[in-house]
């Protein structure tokens, strides 16, 4: 039975409305307290962000989602759990890794199930592109990790593709995605894809560590 908080108090209590802060955001100052920072986009019902906050209270959680019915039924979950270290950000994914978060801010980086795209007019549409990658690899600190799950086979030839082709994250097994997540609690989207008898990619990329920078000769000027 989920908890009923009137809409208004849930985004008062857990919604940042980044417009009226300074970016990248001041996450001491968001949570209260210190700590490393999860984030996943586009957060479905909310089960698998609350639970990650909950048996994590020690680290700061932000979702990215777009959908106010999904804000609802996190809200929801974050009062029935009493959980405290989660905030929401309503905004376009790619906008918010740009400029809502700085270098090196972001610890695990989740991305569930993300919308496919499937006709190929629209792929342009899909969130897993090569600026986007550069863009999470950017924002990643030293040993930051992206997650990544499709069920949609053009989707993961695409995400395979895309992340083989750049050299700022590898990934942490001898494959490019598994089938398995020893641990992980599967999102209701994945329950119902495994009952339907779908495959399952699960792409788990890790940051690289940073260059040495090449020694620069600087121009004297007179």
């Amino acid at each position: 039975m989920f908890a009923v908080i009137p809409l208004s108090q849930a985004l008062d209590r857990y919604s940042i409305d980044w417009m009226q802060f300074d970016w990248p955001l001041d996450r001491t100052s968001v949570f209260g307290f210190d700590g490393a920072l999860d984030v996943e986009i586009g957060f479905g019902n909310g089960a698998f962000l609350a639970d990650l906050a909950r048996h994590s209270p020690e680290r700061q959680f932000f979702g990215i989602e777009r959908s106010l019915g999904s804000l609802t039924r996190l809200f929801s979950r974050l009062e029935r759990d009493t959980i405290q270290n989660v905030r929401v950000i309503q905004a376009d994914a790619s906008f918010a890794f740009d400029h809502l978060f700085g270098p090196g801010d972001v610890s695990r980086l989740f991305l569930n199930f993300p919308d496919p795209w499937p006709k190929e007019r629209h792929h342009s549409r899909r969130l897993i592109q090569p600026s986007f990658v550069e863009r999470v690899s950017c924002r990643l600190g030293e040993d930051g990790e992206l997650f990544i799950g499709t069920d949609h086979c053009d989707y993961a030839t695409w995400i395979t593709q895309v992340l083989e082709s750049q050299s700022a994250l590898r990934s942490k097994h001898d494959t490019t995605f598994v089938s398995e997540i020893p641990g992980r609690r599967p999102t209701k989207y994945e329950q119902k894809a495994r009952e339907a008898g779908s495959k399952i990619r699960f792409y788990e990329w890790v940051k690289n560590p940073a260059p040495l920078d090449a020694v620069r000769e600087e121009k004297i000027k007179d």
